[in-house]
């Protein structure tokens, strides 16, 4: 009810300042509470603090989740505002690396579209470079 009353409370100020605010699925952690993990988790709390808030889809936090990403596309096509980049096992948000960015960014339709890793060279892994450049 805590987070619900404070995502509503940010959500008003947030339009009041007419800045657009995202909530963004979360992969599952062992003794956290998380209510963004899976689309119907993710909708049941955007219907609780109904409010004009768009969607973040973290590609890397869906796989953590053991959730395609495309569930999240199907479910909240045309409401997800950034699309958060990154590869890992499954096992762990990693933030390694993900060069078939671009079939991502061409499905979820995103206007803003993040690499979320750790160094230039991983996303330099992600996108052509010109001849002499790193």
């Amino acid at each position: 009810d805590n987070a619900i009353d404070g995502l509503r409370r940010c959500a008003e100020h947030a339009a009041s300042v007419r800045v657009p605010l995202c909530l963004e699925n979360q992969p599952p952690v062992d003794g956290i509470e998380r209510h963004t993990t899976t689309p119907a988790a993710l909708a049941a709390t955007l219907e609780a603090v109904d409010a004009d808030l768009g969607v973040t889809l973290d590609v890397g936090h869906a796989k953590v989740a053991g959730v395609d990403w495309r569930r999240f596309v199907e479910r909240f096509d045309g409401h997800i505002h950034v699309c958060h980049l990154s590869a890992n096992d499954g096992t762990a948000d990693q933030h390694a690396p993900l060069p078939e960015h671009a079939t991502i960014v061409g499905a979820v339709g995103a206007p803003y579209n993040v690499f979320e890793m750790k160094t230039l060279d991983d996303i330099a892994a992600c996108v052509p470079q010109p001849p002499g450049r790193r």
